[in-house]
């Protein structure tokens, strides 16, 4: 089975996640298979928006190259700012997940501030403010383009589907952008495990194959009532599962990548709520495991 490289895996913190509850605790998301459809239908209307404006702004000075090269700069520097303003997604993403494991309040707390920091850091404020300016600029640039018809419905109409162009950049445009280069980064590396698996020479390669599965022992505290289950990943090569060793003690084993979808099912396998929170904290605690580790290996 193929499992990316453990800097890809880290790629992957920063696309979009899904909440799910376990218990007394809600998982933020770690690993995800899914490409939220909604993102890439935001962005492409965006960019729509970023066309029309672009055309209306060139045109209506005539297609001065100047203008034209400042409505187009105004096109990329919105990309660039929402690129920027998602830059600490994957930090974000860690210390949602830390704030989960930790284990005391203290250290959760601790987890959680830092969070809240990486959210409001002074640049990436400024970058936002500057993405919702640069809207309204651009909405007077096109008001120019349509005339002076004296009706204030066409600004508004401007100014709205510019604020609605903002709001995509800084809510949904850094996740689509970080998702499409994370699936070319999958792309190169499944290229060079495909390539080993049919030649067996080229050896870089090599280091994508899962060949065993990855243990985990589970701790079994009161009031945890622990139910063997499984599920097989999503080639059928393997599974991951919660199982009894023949010496009595209780063991989670993953096969490659441990998707949030796989740690949802093995959470509400189990029988009680402590029992599933329990499950969902230790899921959580061997994602961080697999993140830093590239595909296992026959020890």
């Amino acid at each position: 089975m193929f499992e990316p490289s453990s800097k890809t895996k880290r790629w992957g913190l920063y696309t979009r996640k899904s909440k799910f509850h376990a218990g007394a605790v809600t998982l933020p998301g770690f690993f995800s298979l899914k490409r939220d459809s909604n993102d890439t239908l935001f962005f492409f209307l965006a960019m729509i928006i970023e066309i029309i404006g672009f055309v209306a702004i060139a045109a209506s000075f005539e297609w001065n190259y100047l203008m034209a090269a400042l409505a187009l700069l105004f096109v990329i520097v919105d990309v660039a700012l929402a690129i920027f303003i998602h830059w600490y997604q994957a930090d974000i993403c860690e210390e949602a997940n830390n704030a989960i494991i930790a284990a005391t309040a203290a250290q959760r707390n601790a987890h959680l501030e830092e969070k809240k920091r990486l959210q409001r850091k002074w640049w990436v404020i400024i970058f936002t403010i500057l993405l919702w300016v640069l809207a309204v600029v651009k909405a007077a640039l096109s008001f120019n383009a349509s005339g002076d018809s004296g009706s204030i419905i066409i600004p508004i109409v401007l100014l709205l589907c510019y604020l609605v162009n903002a709001l995509i950049h800084t809510k949904v445009t850094g996740y689509y952008i970080f998702q499409v280069f994370y699936n070319s980064q999958l792309t190169k590396e499944y290229d060079k495990y495909q390539h080993y698996l049919r030649d067996n020479t080229f050896t870089a390669g090599e280091m994508f194959v899962v060949e065993a599965e990855r243990p985990f022992p589970l701790t079994t505290p009161d009031g945890v009532n622990l139910k063997e289950c499984s599920i097989p990943v999503e080639d059928g090569s393997g599974k991951h599962s919660i199982s009894r060793t023949n010496e009595g003690n209780w063991m989670l084993k993953t096969w490659g990548v441990l998707y949030d979808d796989s740690v949802n099912h093995l959470v509400q396998a189990q029988q009680n709520d402590f029992t599933r929170q329990y499950i969902a904290i230790e899921c959580v605690k061997h994602q961080f495991q697999i993140l830093q580790a590239n595909a296992y290996r026959i020890q």
